[in-house]
């Protein structure tokens, strides 16, 4: 199912390419989840915290599967569980900001990875000029507007505009961070710099 958002206007929903008929149906291909889970573990992927803010209160969730989709216009795209606890109040909201993690902030992720409404208790942050919470010393932080939400699978692909890029300062030194923390081999860790 897609959601669009109100001031977005749903597009013809593709659903592959001619001729390439989906898989039989739900546990009917070839791959078993513990396959796909084993194999994906092998891509490295950046490390980003969605927040919103709700009655006044911070909501926010960890994802890995942020992506850059478009230049013009500018939006970027990932991927929720379906069964999260912290995706409805941020969709309700319709805005939220984007925090990119730099190293040195894997306690953030597993932070706001928990699903329990005080998990901002433990995690710098304050509210942005748009009224999402931002996560300090983030790499990056983008604010956007949500586009569009599909059911796919087991997870929700969501995309969304971007309104504003503000890139972030380092929490330990003020300088500007270039090392994103990722999340590779079921592990948070940081790209080391190239001589």
């Amino acid at each position: 199912m897609s959601r669009p958002s109100p001031t977005t206007a749903a597009g013809p929903e593709r659903r592959g390419a001619p001729g390439c008929p989906p898989p039989a149906g739900p546990g009917r291909g070839a791959v078993s989840p513990e396959a796909m889970r084993e194999a994906m573990r092998l891509l490295a992927s950046p490390v980003a915290v969605l927040a919103a803010g709700l009655a006044g209160e911070p909501r926010g969730l960890t994802v890995g599967s942020l992506f850059s989709l478009s230049l013009e216009p500018p939006m970027v795209g990932f991927a929720v569980r379906r069964e999260s606890t912290s995706w409805p109040a941020i969709l309700a909201a319709g805005r939220f900001r984007i925090s990119v993690l730099a190293d040195g902030q894997a306690a953030v992720a597993a932070a706001l990875s928990r699903s329990q409404s005080t998990k901002f208790d433990a995690v710098p942050w304050s509210w942005s000029a748009h009224g999402n919470p931002a996560v300090a010393g983030a790499l990056l932080g983008i604010e956007c507007l949500l586009h569009r939400e599909v059911e796919t699978g087991d997870h929700l692909l969501v995309t969304a505009h971007v309104r504003t890029l503000e890139p972030g300062r380092s929490s330990n030194s003020g300088e500007a961070s270039d090392k994103p923390l990722v999340y590779y081999l079921r592990e948070y860790r940081t790209l080391e710099a190239h001589a």
